[in-house]
């Protein structure tokens, strides 16, 4: 669980029909950045979650991230 995301990027450009947000953030301290794709529900606390995975190289590119996002961030198969 993402409980205090390290980013967050609203109007990301998604695959899906909604108005989601990319929020980044670490599942625990010593963990890779997590990509999480999703709304905010009524609550305006709680991230209704459409897609989960550790953070990519392709993700840091498209939403414009790579000054906030170092190789030791990303998991080791997602680095290249």
């Amino acid at each position: 669980m993402v409980e205090y995301p390290f980013l967050v990027v609203g109007d990301f450009e998604a695959q899906v029909a909604t108005d989601a947000s990319l929020f980044v953030g670490r599942a625990d301290e010593n963990e890779p950045l997590v990509e999480v794709l999703g709304e905010l529900d009524d609550d305006g606390e709680t991230i209704v979650v459409f897609h989960a995975m550790y953070l990519t190289t392709g993700t840091v590119r498209t939403a414009g991230i790579g000054s906030f996002v170092g190789p030791g961030d990303l998991a080791g198969k997602q680095r290249k």
